[in-house]
């Protein structure tokens, strides 16, 4: 049996990924002291998983299947390539690249993420409800507020968004990737979801009409039923 493991995405916590039934979810450290309860954390900044020496002894030593929602696709993409025992990635509304560049026009520009970087240092609560706002829409869903933020991790994961490309290391991977990707998404644009497909040799592209970035909590049925045929590699 494959364990389950989640990278999240910028600003989600952890609790909301409970609908996936994973085994293990990583904590970047983006919100202070989460609520264990019956989750099973993976305590680890962002900074460490993004490491060109990734230690392999963060993720459990058994074989695993990764799901990275977000910003999650960029350490799980560089871990696909250090840790051996990964079997099968999913990407829900990734990217190798986040921010726009003349070879990569459909990014997001840099000056919106330079922005929210500015506004954490006034008011994070206000760049997290804007940023929840636009990550769940269309749907109605509504993130947990969590009771207190970590700003400068999560200043730093903006700046990982702002300057990570790892366009150049997705030829290197061999896993099966499952790649799943909402129409509506208003975050990142589904070009950038096709830009994986077309560059993973070893991918599935399931495009979800209508959905929007939250899609692990607005259409967790739909999800959990790629992801069960992701497991069985």
């Amino acid at each position: 049996m494959l364990k389950h493991i989640i990278f999240p995405g910028w600003a989600v916590p952890g609790e909301c990924y409970k609908t996936l039934s994973p085994d293990f979810i990583a904590d970047y450290g983006f919100f202070k002291a989460p609520d264990k309860n019956d989750i099973n954390y993976i305590d680890s900044s962002l900074g460490l998983l993004l490491d060109d020496e990734f230690p392999r002894s963060i993720l459990p030593q058994e074989d695993i299947i990764l799901t990275a929602h977000s910003l999650g696709s960029l350490p799980a993409l560089r871990a696909t390539l250090i840790c051996p025992n990964i079997q099968a990635l999913v990407i829900i509304s990734g990217f190798a690249k986040f921010t726009a560049s003349p070879d990569y026009p459909n990014g997001k520009p840099e000056p919106g993420i330079n922005m929210m970087q500015g506004m954490m240092g006034l008011s994070p609560s206000m760049v997290l409800s804007r940023f929840y706002k636009e990550m769940t829409r269309p749907s109605d869903y509504r993130v947990p507020t969590p009771y207190k933020t970590n700003n400068a991790e999560l200043k730093q994961g903006l700046e990982y968004l702002k300057t990570l490309d790892l366009r150049a290391i997705l030829s290197e991977i061999n896993i099966p990737v499952t790649i799943i990707h909402g129409t509506e998404d208003a975050i990142v644009d589904l070009k950038l979801a096709e830009f994986l497909n077309k560059n993973i040799k070893s991918s599935t592209l399931h495009i979800i009409e209508g959905a929007g970035h939250a899609l692990p909590f607005t259409h967790t049925k739909e999800c959990l039923e790629i992801l069960h045929n992701a497991k069985n590699i």
